[in-house]
């Protein structure tokens, strides 16, 4: 069974102070972070690859078949489909942007990326990536569309409670969420309502 490591590469040090006390896939962009989105599409937990001062909250775990994924890399079907691929000792990029590589467990604990992007297969359909922190807001409507999505897929919204009234039909309200007497527009996007909000 594969096991999935996020990995800081040199966009860690673009998106300071930002990444100062996290690793950049626990940015939140959209509704998720990125690894809640890498969790929800590969249906596993992941583990880091970040600074050494940061691994002790964000542990790296390796197992014996361990895929690294860039963390500035969001996940899509796509890149799914190229990850699903992927060899021992294979590794994928975009431009000059390494997105993945499959190692072993005796190669894993010494993964550097630089050390696998000359040697990389080019994939044609570049996945969204963040470089610099205006990607932050400039991404942040497709990810919030995106985590919409992703996050209601075959799941039933709450009914939307007596007295409230909502534009456009882009709502999905969790159960346990609190809506007295509001006016909810989603007519410029979807609205996500999670539970214990008020």
């Amino acid at each position: 069974m594969r096991n999935y490591i996020l990995f800081d590469d040199n966009t860690r040090q673009r998106l300071l102070p930002l990444t100062y006390t996290r690793p950049i896939a626990e940015l939140r962009i959209g509704i998720l972070t990125i690894r809640e989105k890498w969790e929800l599409y590969l249906n596993a937990t992941v583990s880091y690859k970040t600074e050494s001062y940061l691994q002790e909250k964000y542990p790296l775990v390796l197992g014996t078949e361990n895929v690294f994924l860039n963390a500035s890399c969001f996940p899509d079907t796509n890149l799914l489909e190229e990850l699903s691929k992927l060899k021992v000792n294979e590794a994928i990029k975009v431009d000059e942007k390494l997105v993945a590589v499959c190692l072993s467990n005796d190669d894993a604990a010494s993964f550097n990326p630089l050390n696998f992007l000359s040697d990389a297969s080019e994939i044609q359909s570049a996945p969204i990536h963040i470089d610099y922190p205006e990607h932050i807001f400039q991404y942040n409507q497709q990810a919030l569309a995106d985590d919409f999505v992703l996050l209601t897929k075959d799941k039933k919204s709450a009914s939307v409670p007596e007295g409230t009234q909502v534009l456009g039909n882009n709502l999905f309200i969790e159960e346990g969420a609190r809506i007295n007497l509001a006016i909810i527009n989603t007519q410029t996007g979807p609205l996500y309502i999670s539970k214990d909000v008020e």
